[in-house]
């Protein structure tokens, strides 16, 4: 089993129109459910959206809180579909290549990451 680590995942949330916006939660959720079932923990940003139910919120607070978390993570996970015209996303993986943090684009990527982790535990023991 590979070492369980702490995975931002990042991806396109927001649209101009709601059909493709929702269409990027349901991509960035099933990213992160996978990501949980490969036995990891994500952060999921598209949870959000149930915060915003609740009253307004600022993207500059989103973005805040979002940082926050991404800077405690041990990776980040990029789902690529819009990833390249999502302003957020870029400026995830703007933070995470700037403090070091191993960004991946395929969960497969993230796995042999992991892997490579525990081995190196392993021999150090």
């Amino acid at each position: 089993m590979s070492r369980h680590l702490l995975v931002y995942c990042a991806g396109a949330y927001s649209a101009s129109d709601v059909i493709t916006a929702l269409g990027n939660v349901r991509r960035g959720l099933n990213m992160s459910y996978n990501v949980l079932m490969n036995g990891h923990y994500p952060y999921v940003p598209w949870n959000d959206l149930l915060l915003h139910l609740m009253g307004s919120l600022s993207i500059d607070m989103c973005y805040d809180w979002s940082m926050a978390f991404l800077k405690k993570c041990d990776c980040v996970l990029v789902h690529p579909t819009r990833a390249k015209e999502s302003i957020g996303t870029q400026r995830e993986i703007a933070v995470a290549m700037q403090l070091g943090i191993p960004v991946f684009y395929r969960l497969y990527d993230l796995e042999l990451y992991a892997q490579g982790l525990t081995e190196e535990t392993n021999d150090d023991a």
